[in-house]
């Protein structure tokens, strides 16, 4: 007869007065069927006390248990057995568990080991998260306005309209700020037929660069 064990040690992480599990398996690797038992071994106790190593008490209460701890097991069969801990004070616990076979098998599991860590409640949680969304939110609120300020500087003013020459004010307008070294006034005629030499000197040129090119 010989029997196996996974995993051969648990460890626990969990907040004082909740209760956690986990589950050993055992399986039958021989040929007759065996019966078995958890048994938690007298002497083993807790190794230390948060804020502090303290002498274990005389009446030391059970932190570990094991659910179930007895039963049979079919040839090439496997079983879970549940294991819990639960502490109502902070710290690092832990205990030991040997498991008895009926009939004696040829290699006996290694003793199993539990150990277990209870830590308070973390007070400041939520107060950490909360700062945490505010610290994420200013983040991204800060990309958003690096982004915006490359665009802006990015982005070019668009030119001015070209002025409306058909308006008599604006034509004036322009007529003595492009004459004033010359002895020349504004006057809608004299606009007109300036207007029209130039026109006429812009077509005579056009035509002649037409000729060059088809010459």
């Amino acid at each position: 007869p010989n029997i196996q064990t996974f995993p051969q040690k648990l460890l626990f992480d969990t907040r004082i007065g909740k209760t956690t599990t986990q589950t050993v398996r055992l399986r039958n690797t021989g040929t007759c069927v065996l019966f078995y038992e958890w048994i938690l071994l007298p002497h083993t106790r807790s190794v230390e006390v948060a804020d502090g190593v303290l002498p274990a008490p005389p009446v030391e209460p059970q932190r570990f248990f094991c659910h179930h701890p007895k039963g049979s097991l079919l040839p090439g069969c496997d079983v879970a057995t549940y294991f819990a801990f639960r502490s109502e004070l902070p710290g690092m616990f832990q205990e030991t568990y040997v498991l008895r076979t009926s009939p004696d098998v040829f290699s006996p599991p290694d003793p199993l080991e539990v150990r277990a860590i209870a830590h308070k409640a973390d007070a400041f949680a939520s107060d950490r998260e909360e700062l945490d969304r505010r610290v994420a939110q200013q983040q991204r609120v800060h990309g958003v306005e690096e982004v915006l300020e490359d665009v802006l500087r990015q982005a070019k003013t668009p030119p001015p309209p070209p002025p409306d020459m058909t308006d008599r004010t604006v034509q004036e307008r322009v007529f003595e700020e492009n004459a004033s070294p010359l002895p020349l006034h504004y006057s809608p005629p004299r606009y007109d037929q300036l207007s029209a030499i130039y026109a006429s000197t812009v077509a005579q040129q056009q035509e002649g660069q037409d000729a060059m090119m088809e010459w």
